[in-house]
Parts: structure tokens; C-alpha cells; sequence
């Protein structure tokens, strides 16, 4: 599903891409959707619809959009993981539209803290979401 969003992109931005579908593929590897299907599958998705549907070209956005749940839901990843693996402006892509993690009783106030934090985000991650 990425051939259309490599094809569009300078060789060097190309290789990025690859290696940040690596290591969100390496980071997702046992996660599934609900509906069973390999959960990198999503961030596929909201990478290619980035390129094809919205017109973004901005690699570290692109970046971003693959990794966009790893800080969320790979606990064992901290950010400067994420950072070395995709680059500072990426990272902060995703550290904008990650959720914080609460206990389970706590995740309806921080739903609405997140959605009123998401005005407050970068032009770039709000593309980024809308993709979400």
C-alpha cells in the first residue's frame, strides 16, 4: 500500500519512510485491530490517505502517520526510542496526538482533555488526525 506514497517522494525521503514502516511494523507486530486484521494495517492506511487523498508530501508527516500509536500503545517504548528511530519532527508529530495513559476509570477525563488539547496542535498533527 506504500508504493504510491515512495513513488512521490526523493530517494532519501523514500529510505525514511522504509525504515519508519519497519520499526511501526516491529513496534505493532503482535497487535491486532478488533476485527482480527494486522494492526500496522492502520497507520498504513493513514499514511497512504495522507498522500493520495489530502496531497501531503511532508516525509516527517508521513513519518509520523505510521508511527502515529506507537507511543500509545507500545509502553515499552519510550520517546526517545521513537526519536532516534524517526527523527525529532516526526516525534513530536506523534507526541501531539498521542493519548496519555490512565487507569481504566480515568480514560472518560482524559478523552475529553484530549479533544480539547487537540485545538492547541500543530497545523501538522491536526492533518495528521483528520487522517486518523
Amino acid at each position: 500500500m506504500l508504493t504510491t506514497v515512495l513513488t512521490g517522494l526523493h530517494a532519501d525521503d523514500a529510505e525514511r519512510l522504509v525504515q519508519a514502516y519497519q520499526f511501526a511494523a516491529a513496534a505493532h507486530a503482535t497487535q491486532t485491530r478488533d476485527e482480527g486484521s494486522p494492526f500496522i494495517a492502520h497507520p498504513v492506511a493513514v499514511a497512504v490517505l495522507l498522500n493520495d487523498e489530502l496531497g501531503c508530501r511532508d516525509v516527517d508527516i508521513l513519518i509520523a502517520a505510521l508511527n502515529h500509536d506507537v507511543l500509545e500503545d507500545c509502553e515499552w517504548l519510550c520517546r526517545a526510542d521513537v526519536a532516534t528511530a524517526i527523527g525529532d519532527r516526526a516525534t513530536g508529530f506523534v507526541e501531539e496526538v498521542t493519548k496519555e495513559q490512565v487507569a481504566v476509570e480515568e480514560k472518560a477525563a482524559r478523552d475529553q482533555r484530549y479533544l480539547e488539547h487537540l485545538w492547541h496542535i500543530s497545523p501538522e498533527a491536526k492533518l495528521l488526525k483528520l487522517a486518523d
